[in-house]
């Protein structure tokens, strides 16, 4: 474990450069107080600027229930271009609590293709991929046969 030398106020204070930091702020966002986990969380952010953990304890503190950045967050743990930032177990885990409660959501249902592939399961992720593409593409066999999308009244 890495210590980095603090001086506060005068005194000499020891702190876990890394996981102090992390932890004080989940520790705070647990109890609740959110406004004080935002310090520490920012301090490791200047330390470790890449660090994924902290963008997904932030994320998913301040934002629990958010799909959108829960969404945004497994598609980055899976594509990422930086080895060292992509995570298949954790993006599958993420992607599946989406899948279980949106089954038949085509953008959904890409992500856990693009999980499934990252997990090394191809032949399952190209079911799921050709699956979402059929349920997000009504509209080609609508123009194929000469008709223009419309919307769905409460009585059709």
């Amino acid at each position: 474990m890495r210590y980095t030398l603090l001086r506060s106020r005068g005194k000499l204070s020891f702190l876990c450069s890394h996981n102090a930091y992390l932890n004080l702020g989940s520790a705070y966002a647990a109890a609740g107080n959110l406004k004080a986990a935002i310090e520490p969380w920012l301090k490791l952010k200047m330390i470790q600027p890449d660090n994924l953990e902290l963008i997904f304890n932030i994320g998913l503190t301040l934002a629990p229930e958010d799909p959108g950045f829960t969404y945004a967050l497994a598609r980055l743990l899976a594509t990422a271009s930086k080895a060292s930032l992509r995570d298949g177990d954790r993006t599958a885990t993420i992607a599946a609590t989406l899948f279980k409660s949106r089954p038949r959501d085509p953008v959904v249902m890409e992500l856990m293709a693009v999980a499934l592939a990252e997990t090394g399961h191809f032949s399952d992720a190209i079911g799921l991929a050709e699956r979402a593409l059929e349920l997000a593409s009504e509209n080609p066999a609508l123009y194929r046969q000469g008709n223009p999308q419309r919307q769905k009244t409460p009585n059709q």
